[in-house]
């Protein structure tokens, strides 16, 4: 069962992209489920253990005798739907048609995960190798900075640089500050801290495109060369790149993606730094005490 929940988990990050917190709400509810029939493996489903589950699941006892369920929200339902459909249509392990015995709508979360290790690991080796033209420059550079950020597109192409056109380490370039030999954006109030790889390849984007402009993102080319990228442009030029890179997103929320991408970043930056704190901590107090 193990082996079979394993291969289901990496469905769900990457196929489904589900946020990890749904992800493991599935992953949680099925074993419970599925060992309540006494199996020793899913693929070992019949539709009668099915629908003995769904019905188990639907009806229960109370103090006036038994009442039926609602059950169209019912977390262990829903996840294993999924999971029968999973096992129908990728693993090819039970009979079409499993799933649907289980009468509950299927999940369309709001809130998606973010890329993979792996995936970002390979969106980061595409990328530092897509910069043979301007448009190509252009694309990494905002690419780099959603997954940095996860600002909305359209906050990220109203950008501002220096009147020189770049971003220079002399205080203030536009929309973008260095303090303490540090980089950041500034997003409303916020100062978002920017790496140094990112500031990198927008400094390359902007030192090697041909219109020199206070606009971070520029069009590029036709008569309007040096005016606004627009977003709908933007956003079939990102996609494009996902699909060359065969990164599986659901249609419509790549942005979605690389904003959860961007915040599971910033989660892990910050508990990084929490833990740093409390090793520093001990090491700091022991030292005074000797003292």
């Amino acid at each position: 069962m193990t082996d079979f929940l394993a291969a289901y988990q990496t469905h769900l990050e990457t196929d489904r992209r589900f946020h990890p917190e749904l992800v493991q709400s599935y992953l949680s509810a099925l074993p419970e489920l599925l060992q309540s029939q006494r199996l020793s493996s899913p693929a070992e489903l019949t539709k009668e253990e099915v629908l003995r589950i769904w019905q188990q699941q639907r009806w229960e006892e109370t103090s006036f005798g038994i009442r039926s369920r609602d059950v169209s929200r019912d977390r262990k339902l829903i996840a294993l739907r999924s999971f029968l459909r999973y096992m129908e249509e990728e693993c090819r392990a039970l009979p079409n048609g499993m799933h649907s015995i289980i009468q509950v709508e299927d999940a369309h979360p709001d809130r998606l995960g973010g890329l993979t290790s792996d995936e970002l690991n390979r969106l980061k080796l595409a990328l530092i190798q897509n910069i043979s033209t301007c448009n190509q420059r252009r694309e990494t550079a905002l690419i780099f900075l959603i997954c940095e950020t996860g600002l909305p597109l359209d906050t990220l192409l109203e950008l501002r640089v220096g009147r020189n056109g770049l971003i220079t380490a002399n205080g203030k370039s536009g929309d973008f500050v260095q303090k303490g030999g540090r980089f950041y954006l500034r997003a409303g109030k916020q100062l978002l801290p920017l790496s140094n790889n990112v500031i990198h390849f927008i400094n390359f984007y902007l030192e090697n495109r041909r219109h020199r402009t206070v606009k971070l993102f520029v069009k590029g080319n036709g008569k309007d060369a040096a005016g606004h990228w627009p977003v709908v442009s933007a956003l079939r030029s990102l996609t494009r790149f996902f699909k060359q890179l065969d990164i599986s997103i659901p249609k419509g929320r790549l942005l979605d993606v690389l904003q959860a991408t961007a915040e599971q970043r910033i989660q892990n930056s910050q508990k990084d730094n929490k833990s740093r704190r409390q090793l520093a901590l001990p090491l700091y107090s022991s030292s005074r005490r000797a003292a």
